[in-house]
């Protein structure tokens, strides 16, 4: 197993990771990949993460993923747990929390803009993409520990 951590002293992300088939891993995200060994985006907080063969400190929140959902999370898709994307739970996220803040982004030459994740007043966040269909919410992330104010563990 080897280990991925945040290296921002204020999140405690940590991915272990299980590697099975040595060459996928080494080219999704070790080696041969474009952030190692200390240039992973951290999944949680947006910072950089770094590489290590050896288990780190139990008291981090640790995500046990396989290299192909690390790859995934590395590339801002989320965590196989933000993957619960319902309309029920949307909709109920929605209907009882304000809207914090919204990340857009302005369409040069147009008077558009892209709506790429609304930010809740509880820190929790909706990542947003396109389809065919109109607005996906693909992602869902907890808020954080410290975007909380206490020591428990965000609850979903």
């Amino acid at each position: 197993m080897v280990f991925i951590s945040c290296t921002s002293v204020s999140c405690d992300f940590v991915a272990g990771i299980t590697v099975v088939d040595v060459d996928e891993a080494e080219s999704l995200i070790g080696p041969k990949s474009e952030w190692y060994p200390d240039k992973y985006p951290c999944p949680t907080c947006g910072e950089r993460c770094a590489f290590s063969t050896r288990k780190l400190d139990e008291r981090r929140t640790q995500h046990f993923l396989n290299p192909m959902e690390a790859f995934v999370a590395f590339s801002g898709a989320g965590l196989p747990s933000e993957d619960e994307c319902s309309s029920a739970r949307v909709r109920g996220l929605l209907e009882t929390k304000r809207v914090k803040s919204a990340v857009t982004r302005h369409i040069r030459g147009t008077s558009r803009c892209t709506l790429d994740c609304i930010e809740l007043e509880d820190g929790t966040k909706l990542y947003l993409g396109a389809s065919t269909h109109g607005a996906c919410v693909y992602r869902v992330q907890s808020p954080h520990i410290y975007a909380e104010g206490t020591d428990e563990k965000p609850r979903d």
